[in-house]
């Protein structure tokens, strides 16, 4: 019965990879910010220039419609990301967007919900060459931001989008009391992230997303089923009897 069970339990997992798997074919995304690139799950990477030689500051706004937890508040930050973008004639390459209604998967994977922003550095050394991976460094600031973050002065707490998005992006804004995303999904640092973990987690998350669990369990779930299938595809082990556990095999020869 035990095997039965085991077997079944695989051929879930099997299954459930191969689902995970399958491309996820979404509607193009919306122009959230004229003249700025809007980022794919697939290439936003090189999108970024993030493993050239040269280093500089990249912002990511995170938007949507469908996918926003507050659609009249995401509203309210294109506006005011626009209106930067424009007044303060930021150069392309610093910032871009990405349309979690067009692209939900690279939106879960970087475990935030739309507003929000992602403050992306990276910087080349003598240690870090060819790839440079472990020397990018992200920051997520989820918008409106947090009184508990104490990233914001005080007489932020009532800031309209407009005046929070523009001290943010601007050289007064304190970056290096944002908290630096180093867990275990990080595509360049984490222990998962960088073997594509964060995106299997982001199609995961698209799929199941629905079902009435939390995030946690959900993550408990896919670990223990992928531990299983990693066991029923592993070398088989002799099953260890209540006489071996008493009298070792071969102790009496």
């Amino acid at each position: 019965m035990r095997s039965v069970l085991g077997l079944l339990s695989a051929l879930a997992a099997i299954a459930l990879a191969i689902w995970l798997n399958q491309e996820v074919a979404f509607s193009s995304a919306r122009q959230v910010v004229p003249g700025c690139t809007a980022l794919d799950t697939s290439y936003w990477i090189s999108q970024l220039s993030l493993l050239d030689e040269s280093s500089y500051d990249r912002w990511v706004y995170l938007s949507g419609n469908a996918s926003c937890r507050n659609v009249t508040l995401c509203q309210e930050y294109d506006t005011a990301v626009i209106a930067i973008r424009q007044n303060a004639q930021l150069l392309p390459n610093t910032l871009s967007f990405v349309d979690c209604d067009a692209d939900p998967v690279l939106c879960y994977s970087w475990l935030v919900q739309p507003p929000a922003l992602m403050h992306i550095v990276s910087s080349k050394d003598s240690q870090t060459k060819p790839t440079g991976r472990s020397n990018v460094i992200m920051q997520p600031i989820q918008l409106p931001v947090s009184n508990s973050t104490q990233s914001l002065p005080e007489q932020f707490n009532d800031a309209t989008a407009n005046q929070t998005i523009t001290y943010i992006m601007s050289d007064e804004f304190p970056i290096e009391n944002v908290e630096v995303w180093d867990g275990f999904l990080n595509p360049f640092t984490g222990a998962l992230g960088k073997y594509g973990g964060g995106i299997l987690w982001g199609k995961v998350k698209y799929r199941l997303g629905w079902l009435p669990v939390s995030q946690q369990t959900l993550i408990i779930g896919v670990l223990l089923l992928v531990r299983l299938f990693i066991r029923k595809i592993g070398p088989s082990q002799t099953e260890v009897t209540a006489a071996d556990m008493v009298v070792p095999p071969g102790s009496l020869d």
